[in-house]
């Protein structure tokens, strides 16, 4: 896995604007390089070519269905979390993020 920086060109008016755009797509690509380190375990477990189910991709997507909404009604305020699967669950427990 290595992870690709895709910056396109953003026309932003002033320089800090550019500067703020640049930073923030660094700051994105040393995160997305810290998890494909913390997830380099599943390749160990993971078949070959098209056998292959774990990529970075998919633990995005599977990751995506966890939610924590708060919801107000009637003057109150309700948390809503939902359970991790027991995949989700792994892949949390390897980026080291307590479920």
């Amino acid at each position: 896995m290595i992870p690709q920086l895709e910056m396109r060109p953003v026309f932003h008016k002033t320089d800090d604007r550019i500067k703020c755009h640049v930073f923030i797509c660094m700051l994105a690509y040393y995160i997305m390089w810290h998890m494909q380190q913390r997830l380099k375990p599943l390749a160990d477990i993971d078949g070959v070519g098209s056998n292959r189910k774990f990529s970075f991709d998919y633990c995005l997507e599977c990751l995506k269905s966890i939610r924590y909404e708060n919801v107000p009604f009637l003057n109150a305020n309700t948390n809503i979390v939902s359970t991790p699967t027991d995949e989700q669950a792994f892949i949390l427990d390897l980026l080291g993020i307590a479920v």
